[in-house]
């Protein structure tokens, strides 16, 4: 990142201040590293916005379309935040073509994953046989709602002065278990051939992948920025063994990943 943006400006926002503010210009983006902030909209007082933490990028609409911000973003806690100036990334499109493409497409991918969260919220409990969760196996949707409620105690528990091991530990058996009961569920076709891509394991992917951009290792696996997912950073990082991602509930997940055992053969 330091060397793709020369102005990357780390800046800390207190609970109850605005990061953005609708209806105002917007300069770049803002990329959150840690905190929860909630969006808000003039025009719908009494709807609750979306929450966003870490991994969330916002002005990603106004930098797309132009124009100012479609909506506040008010700090729920303390958040730590890295601004990219809308001339850095400029500058950074002129100067490497290819390093901008890919910057468009992760935009365009946090998009498109808004929309489906969205689309999902507005169905409503009226229509909730269509949602992620009931295209999954029982055993499977049940399984993921465990890792869930276990990330959420995890997350709650990590802004107390002693931290509980316990919920740690529950998390780390309960992604593990998903993990198991995935592969039971789905095996691959052969040694080269994954399972194919139903409407179980789409589900599935909307369900977990935002726990795993908040990590680094499977982040870069998922993404494969060189084409494949064991390039030699990823490579690196596994013998390395030492987990990374995005506040302190990234680099737990990522340990989640590190301990499987494909990722346990490399180190």
């Amino acid at each position: 990142m330091d060397q793709a943006f020369a102005d990357v400006e780390p800046c800390t926002f207190a609970p109850g201040e605005c990061l953005v503010q609708e209806g105002e210009a917007v300069d770049g983006l803002l990329l959150i590293s840690s905190g929860v902030v909630q969006a808000q909209w003039a025009d719908l007082v009494d709807a609750q916005g979306p929450l966003l933490g870490p991994g969330s990028a916002l002005g990603d609409i106004s930098y797309l379309l132009g124009g100012v911000a479609r909506a506040s973003v008010i700090a729920l806690e303390s958040v730590d935040a890295l601004r990219l100036s809308r001339q850095g990334l400029d500058t950074l499109m002129e100067g490497d073509p290819a390093q901008g493409q890919r910057l468009f497409r992760a935009l365009a991918a946090i998009n498109a994953q808004r929309l489906l969260l969205q689309t999902h919220a507005q169905m409503g409990d009226g229509v909730a046989g269509h949602g992620a969760a009931s295209l999954m196996p029982e055993p499977l949707a049940a399984a993921v709602q465990r890792f869930k409620q276990c990330a959420a105690a995890v997350e709650v528990d990590l802004r107390r002065s002693s931290p509980d091991p316990v919920l740690r530990r529950d998390l780390m058996t309960a992604f593990h278990t998903l993990v198991r009961l995935t592969g039971s569920l789905f095996p691959p076709l052969s040694g080269e051939t994954p399972a194919p891509d139903i409407a179980a394991l789409q589900a599935l992917r909307l369900e977990l992948l935002p726990y795993l951009l908040l990590t680094r290792s499977a982040e870069r696996m998922y993404r494969k920025p060189r084409g494949y997912a064991g390039d030699c950073l990823t490579i690196a990082w596994m013998y390395a063994d030492e987990p990374g991602g995005a506040g302190e509930l990234g680099i737990l997940l990522d340990r989640c990943f590190l301990n499987q055992p494909a990722a346990r053969a490399v180190a």
